[in-house]
This record gives C-alpha cells, sequence and structure tokens, in this order.
C-alpha cells in the first residue's frame, strides 16, 4: 500500500474484541500497520486469538471511560479507530469524548482518526434531515449526532463511517465491494420523497435495510484502505452499501 511519510503506520483500535473490532485487528495486520488495541478484558481479546495474542500486537488494557488511561494509550499513536459501542447512550458519547479528546492531545503527525458510528448519523436521501431527528428514533441512536458533533469542533483528520446493518462473511475485506456516499444515508429513493412528512422516513429506512447490508471485513477493509492522510473522505460523514445487495 502507498503511504506517504504524513500517513499513518501506528494505528491504535478502541473496541478491538467487538465485532466491528476484530474485523478491523485482521484487516490493519492485513495491510501491515503496527496495530495497538484497547480493550477492558484481556482474557476476551486472547479468546479471539485463541488463547494467545500476536506478538505484533501491542496491548493496553484499560477502561474507555478513564481519561487518562485513554490518553496514556493514545500516546505516541499517528491513528486512531474507535469501534467502542454499548447499549447506554450517556456511557457511549462519554466514552466517545474521552477518546476524541484524548486523540486531539496525543496524537502525533498525521493525526488520522475513524470514529463508528451508525446509519442514524446520516441525513435521510435528498433532504438535510440526519437520521438521529426522525420519529421513533431510540435514544442510543441520537448519541450518533453528539459524536458528530464532538468531530466537528476538533483539528483532527477525522471521518465518521455510519454502516445500517453488518454481518460476518467469513472472507477477506474487500472495500471494493463496497458502494460509498456522502452524508447520506445509501440507498436510492426518488427526490420527491423529499417533501414527504417527516414521520414517513423512518419507514422508508426500514424498507432499505438489507439491501444497504455489508460485511464487517469489508467495512474494516474500507476503513484501513482509506486511512491516508487529507483523503477524499476526511472531515465527512459516509454511508457504505454493498455494490451488489443482498436483495439482488
Amino acid at each position: 500500500m502507498d503511504r506517504s511519510n504524513n500517513n499513518p503506520k501506528k494505528i491504535i483500535i478502541f473496541g478491538a474484541t467487538g465485532n466491528v473490532g476484530r474485523a478491523l485487528v485482521q484487516a490493519g495486520l492485513r495491510h501491515r500497520y503496527q496495530i495497538s488495541v484497547f480493550v477492558r478484558n484481556e482474557a476476551k481479546l486472547r479468546d479471539i486469538f485463541g488463547g494467545v495474542v500476536p506478538v505484533e500486537i501491542g496491548l493496553h488494557v484499560g477502561d474507555a471511560l478513564d481519561p487518562a488511561a485513554v490518553a496514556d494509550a493514545i500516546h505516541g499513536h499517528e491513528g486512531l479507530v474507535t469501534a467502542v459501542g454499548g447499549n447506554d447512550s450517556r456511557i457511549f458519547h462519554r466514552t466517545c469524548k474521552n477518546i476524541v479528546t484524548g486523540a486531539e492531545k496525543h496524537l502525533i503527525q498525521a493525526r488520522r482518526i475513524w470514529v463508528m458510528g451508525g446509519l442514524p448519523g446520516l441525513d435521510v436521501p435528498h433532504t438535510k434531515i440526519m437520521g438521529t431527528d426522525l420519529p421513533f428514533m431510540p435514544s442510543l441512536f441520537r448519541t450518533h449526532r453528539l459524536n458528530y458533533d464532538i468531530l466537528k469542533k476538533t483539528d483532527l483528520d477525522w471521518s465518521f463511517v455510519c454502516p445500517g446493518p453488518m454481518f460476518f462473511s467469513g472472507q477477506p475485506g474487500n472495500a471494493d465491494e463496497l458502494r460509498v456516499t456522502i452524508d447520506e444515508m445509501p440507498y436510492s429513493v426518488a427526490p420527491w420523497t423529499q417533501f414527504l412528512p417527516r414521520i414517513a422516513h423512518p419507514f422508508i429506512m426500514m424498507a432499505h435495510l438489507n439491501g444497504i447490508a455489508i460485511p464487517y471485513e469489508d467495512l474494516a477493509d474500507f476503513i484501513m484502505v482509506n486511512f491516508t492522510a487529507n483523503n477524499q473522505y476526511s472531515k465527512k460523514r459516509i454511508g457504505l452499501a454493498r455494490k451488489v445487495p443482498l436483495s439482488s
């Protein structure tokens, strides 16, 4: 992979024991980055690797709610991905804030960061309505707006990736299989739908979920392929769907 001297080579991944995080670690190693991980449960990480964490992975154990532990882990890295999730909106937001704040203070050189969001972090097609603002949206999903607002206030080279449903394919990831949208949800609807009442859009979104499902492996490959500094996805919200959808 062609990287200039200003592009990150040493990357830390938060949330490495989750579904997205596992795929990110594998993709990062495949693309020959120097990978570190930040996990709360070292035993869970060992289980993922059959009992022994590969020696080429730098290991940091701590709680992402602890700003000092987060800062210490980030220090000396050039890039960062956070795939930390959760079921509590307040904890989800605090964790993201800690990681982004730590990245601002302690990332070096390229200062490239990818943050995982979700589909509601994008706008409804042909509108400026963010999915978080649609009726019936759970409070956890509304946190994506708060996390996006944090990113916009930083001077980091950030990207906010907001996939829909995901699944394991069992195959190596391939970013070329994905179709990319900027700021908008990655499904196609007629332009006239922008004039529908806001209450209609959650149902339109739900009807398209199967068609925009992507493999975890492809998502991870996309992030690692596009970790270059100041690229076309910098300071953007990113939507992803397969070029050949599941329904086809």
